[in-house]
């Protein structure tokens, strides 16, 4: 059982994210005002965060700077619409764990999500 926290603007995507994970039994709650998300961030503890590289007034590459900030660092996927290799080197760099183009495929998030929280149970 993880925590999973989805920053996006589109509420379809991050509604269709959350009952995804909720059935596979994952706690998850969405945002689509990052501020509101790096604000409950700061209280509350993530497993891995799914975060859109443009919001509305930040970006992605600005949420993964704060979670450098955090007790608790969670994972990040970075999901985005507008792809270039310059974001996925500065996402990564940053510590992003994962990158996808939207529109997502649901399957190869799960794939993702599944990889990655194994891969935190291990270490």
């Amino acid at each position: 059982m993880a925590r999973l926290v989805v920053i996006d603007d589109e509420i379809d995507l991050c509604e269709l994210i959350r009952r995804m994970f909720l059935d596979q039994g994952h706690d998850v709650v969405y945002f689509t005002d990052e501020d509101e998300a790096l604000a409950w961030l700061r209280q509350e503890n993530a497993d891995l965060l799914i975060v859109d590289i443009q919001l509305k007034r930040k970006t992605g590459i600005d949420i993964l700077r704060h979670v450098h900030d955090l007790d608790f660092r969670p994972k990040v996927i970075i999901i985005t619409a507008y792809p270039s290799i310059r974001t996925a080197k500065e996402a990564v760099s940053l510590g992003a764990s994962d990158y996808l183009i939207k529109p997502v495929d649901i399957d190869e998030l799960e794939r993702k999500v599944n990889r990655i929280l194994d891969e935190t149970r291990v270490n």
